[in-house]
């Protein structure tokens, strides 16, 4: 956990001095960093601004999954707090990112039997 740690650090550095594509990679690197470290709120935020900026359909689908993870991640938090609605809604967005994956699908028509 350290390394990503100090990863996510130099990541969250660079970004106050870079730009243009250099500045995609360095969301996306920061996002997957703080996704594995189980910060999904900071992964959401910078996997968004990645996703938005770029322009490569390769690295979109790496950035769409470690989105839907974050999202997820948070909605099963949500949901072992008991916040069903808020569960609910995280998991549908990461639905939005992969539509086909099967835990997400389960989690969301677990919660609309309940």
């Amino acid at each position: 956990m350290k390394k990503y740690e100090k990863a996510l650090d130099a990541y969250k550095r660079a970004l106050e001095t870079v730009d243009g594509k250099l500045d995609l990679q360095v969301h996306a690197n920061a996002g997957e960093m703080a996704l594995r470290l189980d910060r999904h709120d900071e992964a959401i935020d910078s996997l968004k601004t990645a996703l938005s900026i770029s322009t490569d359909v390769q690295l979109d689908i790496k950035i769409r999954g470690n989105l839907a993870s974050a999202l997820f991640g948070k909605g099963l938090m949500a949901n072992n707090e008991k916040r069903y609605e808020e569960a609910l809604k995280l998991f549908r967005e990461a639905l939005l990112y992969e539509p086909d994956d099967k835990d997400i699908l389960k989690a969301i028509r677990r919660l609309e039997t309940k």
